[in-house]
């Protein structure tokens, strides 16, 4: 997929599977003159497109919106045009018949899922939100290898890393 494609692909999802480690800096260059930015997740699994522009005055729909992901955040179910409308957009996810947010909304939304206090916390090791704990799984696996190969063989935290936690 060339670079105009991705920017197309995030300014329509907000999400693009796939590792495009290479591109990442091409993309921020076409972004951040318009205040968005690229992010890519740190498992290399896809770039989450952020919006660093100001945010809006909440409205009716806005404070819906935050419902949502505050019942998400706490496991409480929820259903609704909102809740269709926010999975279209791919802001939530259902995983095995729960809801949960999105990389999407974790890149964008950090600071209001934090405020939340619920099952979602900072990763110590990349910064990223995380529902496992203090530390992804993935990250886990990292420092695992790191320690295992006894500083030898580090891990470029910006390689694509596999889904069993390895480069």
């Amino acid at each position: 997929m060339d670079v105009s494609s991705i920017v197309l692909k995030l300014l329509t999802d907000g999400i693009v599977d796939g590792e495009h480690r290479d591109v990442l800096s091409s993309l921020n260059e076409l972004l951040r003159p318009v205040e968005y930015e690229a992010v890519r997740w740190p498992d290399g699994s896809c770039i989450v497109l952020k919006d660093n522009r100001s945010s809006h005055p909440p409205d009716s729909r806005t404070m819906e919106i935050e419902e949502v992901f505050r019942n998400v955040v706490f496991g409480i179910p929820v259903s609704g045009d909102v809740v269709d409308m926010l999975m279209a957009d791919r802001w939530i996810e259902n995983v095995g018949g729960e809801l949960r947010l999105s990389r999407k909304s974790l890149v964008q939304h950090m600071d209001f899922i934090l405020g939340l206090g619920g099952r979602y916390v900072v990763c110590n090791v990349c910064g990223f939100l995380s529902e496992e704990g203090e530390i992804h799984g993935f990250c886990s696996m990292l420092l695992e290898n790191e320690r295992n190969s006894g500083g030898e063989n580090r891990v470029d935290m910006e390689s694509p890393i596999t889904p069993d936690g390895y480069p």
